[in-house]
């Protein structure tokens, strides 16, 4: 099966500081993908690292193509993203005006998102701040 992401020998730094040594990975097209580890590995800075967020230097391949040169605006604009952990959403904001916050395509997918997270649905006209941790990471 071919990967949608490959990441070979990432190496990240912060103020000249390394945070990431030599990561080499793979995602698979379909199915999911966890990053685990301790505190204070390196996996969100490897995530922060693909996206350009930080310095980084080694080869990240999107669907085949490099996108390691480009700046995290465009890699975003391919449908990269991540999730950071403190799940910043808009509490005074229901749950369907954080999501279309969100949006960035003429033609968002919804049914998408309502299939992924069907609990949301329900919880549409919701304010966000009154969700439970887990929903507003969903929403996140």
């Amino acid at each position: 099966m071919s990967a949608i992401l490959e990441v070979s020998d990432l190496r990240c730094s912060i103020s000249g500081q390394p945070v990431v040594e030599s990561v080499t990975f793979s995602v698979p097209a379909t199915g999911i993908t966890a990053v685990l580890g301790r505190n204070g590995v390196g996996k969100t800075s490897t995530l922060r690292g693909i996206l350009g967020l930080i310095h980084r230097r080694g080869e990240v391949r999107l669907a085949g193509e490099r996108i390691d040169t480009l700046p995290t605006h465009r890699i975003v604009k391919r449908g990269v993203g991540y999730v950071p952990e403190d799940r910043e959403v808009f509490a005074k904001l229901t749950v369907a005006e954080n999501l279309a916050l969100a949006e960035r395509q003429r033609n968002p997918r919804r049914e998408f998102v309502a299939e992924l997270f069907p609990d949301l649905v329900n919880r549409r006209d919701q304010m966000a701040g009154t969700l439970s941790g887990g929903q507003q990471q969903m929403v996140s």
